[in-house]
């Protein structure tokens, strides 16, 4: 019987072989899964071993060409690198922040598209795990550019979604609104998804405890109609939160159409995440990374903020 021979990696040490076979085969039913360890069509280093069995970074799984043939996982589509239309602000071997484009989905989200999930896995030279994918660390919308994190290895994306639970990563992000922002507010709300069917996916401001703080760094006008450049800090991270929060609070983002902003005066709104702050850790990653402005969005600033601090944004 011919056998496919799989090498495990860093990212799978310790970690039990049936947890790692369903990654590796997840159409496989598990009951069929242990049936075929127990009578080795699945072999560790060659052997028969148990279901329970954890395995070393560099074993080598041995399994049934037959059976890899029908449960193997599909490959992920290979991208050409040239399609990576992006600045790698930060990289190593637990992360790879990048700064991204607006335009782009983070995750797939139609058939015919290309995320930029696929491309930075297209991208990677990681050597391939068994059991962890790398993949992105938190959401941006499509229209939204700045900062994004993926993670590079396990270790790393557990660290990191603790930082993010327990409200240790400072997020910063900065917008163009409608209307003058005079001083700095904070505003506390509940944030729900809207049912239903609908043009747009979006969410309704209600009572609750979702923090954003907005503090106003330039005022100016764009096309006879007052803006305010303002950097909003979030606490959390729900869906539209700046938007919704931004338009329920009198500043809807210009070109927002979803959340009542002005569409004539831009083709889409202008939100980029610009800077986080990190703990202190033993990963190399910086404590403090910042995302330069697109091209359009200085412009934008250029035409109605003409006395703006540059310092502030660039």
């Amino acid at each position: 019987m011919n056998y496919i021979e799989i090498t495990a990696q860093k990212d799978d040490d310790g970690r039990r072989i049936d947890a790692v076979l369903r990654k590796v085969m997840p159409s496989m039913p598990l009951s069929l899964l242990y049936k075929n360890i127990r009578t080795g069509f699945i072999k560790l280093n060659g052997k028969k071993t148990q279901t329970n069995t954890r395995i070393l970074n560099g074993d080598c799984i041995c399994i049934a060409e037959v059976l890899y043939a029908s449960y193997k996982q599909e490959s992920t589509e290979r991208l050409p690198v040239q399609n990576a239309d992006f600045i790698t602000l930060f990289k190593n071997e637990h992360m790879w922040i990048i700064n991204k484009p607006a335009g782009i989905t983070v995750q797939k989200a139609a058939k015919d598209s290309i995320s930029l999930d696929q491309i930075i896995k297209a991208s990677s030279d990681l050597p391939k795990s068994l059991s962890f994918t790398p993949g992105p660390l938190h959401r941006l919308d499509r229209n939204t550019s700045g900062i994004m994190c993926f993670s590079q290895s396990l270790k790393g994306a557990r660290w990191f979604t603790e930082q993010m639970k327990g409200g240790g990563i400072g997020k910063f992000y900065l917008g163009l609104a409608q209307g003058l922002l005079e001083h700095e507010e904070e505003w506390e709300d509940g944030i729900e998804k809207i049912e239903g069917k609908q043009k747009f996916h979006t969410v309704k401001i209600v009572e609750g405890s979702t923090r954003t703080r907005a503090k106003p760094l330039s005022q100016g006008n764009l096309f006879n109609k007052d803006v305010t450049l303002i950097e909003y800090q979030i606490f959390g991270g729900k869906t539209h939160q700046i938007r919704a929060q931004s338009s329920f609070h009198g500043h809807p983002l210009i070109g927002d159409s979803a959340y009542g902003g002005d569409c004539t005066l831009v083709p889409s709104f202008f939100l980029h995440a610009n800077i986080l702050l990190f703990p202190g850790n033993d990963l190399g990653i910086p404590l403090r990374i910042r995302s330069p402005l697109p091209q359009n969005f200085k412009n934008t600033l250029e035409i109605c903020l003409p006395k703006h601090d540059t310092a502030l944004i660039l």
